[in-house]
């Protein structure tokens, strides 16, 4: 069954994510590693656009967040101001690096828009940049054109 995700764009397999979360779930019972360091990359190879990745996975942090704090404090785990100072770093840490992931998406975009990247193909690399190829015929097949 395909879900459509309008904010990010994508369609997708249900079973992919489904199969992301139960796989980064067990390795991070297993390991007692957090599960950002692959979700992230996994929803880009998936066809997420980086930004929209980013935002998705720091949304399943956070609930995650909520239920293992909950379930702590209740043990006696939680140092409440330890923990609201932390946020507080955290809210500002988060802001300053969503605003410089949309600067670098917006120099780049300018880049490709003012350098024709949108149509740089590997044909079209290979033509511009024919000194590379020189001397690779005989082993790669092609004229390097």
């Amino acid at each position: 069954m395909e879900i459509f995700l309008p904010i990010a764009g994508v369609e997708i397999m249900a079973w992919k994510l489904i199969l992301l979360g139960f796989t980064v779930g067990v390795i991070g019972g297993f390991f007692g590693v957090g599960g950002a360091f692959m979700v992230t990359p996994a929803l880009n190879v998936f066809g997420f656009p980086m930004a929209y990745a980013i935002g998705t996975d720091m949304a399943h942090i956070a609930g995650k967040s909520i239920v293992a704090t909950a379930k702590h404090r209740k043990f006696g785990n939680v140092d409440m101001k330890l923990g609201a100072l932390m946020i507080v770093g955290t809210a500002i840490g988060i802001e300053l690096g969503a605003n410089f992931i949309m600067w670098l998406e917006k120099i780049a975009n300018s880049r490709r828009r003012n350098n024709g990247l949108e149509a740089h193909t590997p044909r079209l690399y290979r033509r511009r940049h024919r000194w590379l190829f020189r001397g690779r015929r005989r082993i790669y097949g092609h004229a390097g054109t």
